[in-house]
């Protein structure tokens, strides 16, 4: 299995580590990248230089106006998000935003 949408901007063995997780997830498909703890503060809180960061699959993506299933609803977390599109960046274009 090949992790999705791959550029420049990560190493060789960081795409295998990936790889090998979505490989254990059953086949499930990559939507995009996360990144967390984005305060130098709370980054530093896990210790010196960690940068948490990993995939999110297609199945937790949902468009604009999407209605929820309910059924578990209430066992959700909701979060809103800045989406940046880092693509053109990383191939040496420009970066989007939508």
């Amino acid at each position: 299995m090949e992790v999705e949408a791959r550029g420049p901007c990560m190493s060789d063995e960081l795409y295998a580590g990936l790889e090998r997780q979505l490989v254990a997830l059953a086949g499930r498909k990559n939507a995009g990248w996360k990144v967390g703890l984005t305060s130098g503060q709370a980054r530093d809180s896990m210790g010196a230089g960690f940068r948490p960061f990993g995939y999110i699959l297609s199945e937790r993506v949902f468009s604009s106006g999407a209605e929820l299933p309910s059924p578990n609803l209430a066992s959700w977390v909701l979060k809103t998000s800045s989406v940046f599109d880092l693509t053109a960046m990383c191939l040496g274009t420009r970066i989007g935003m939508r």
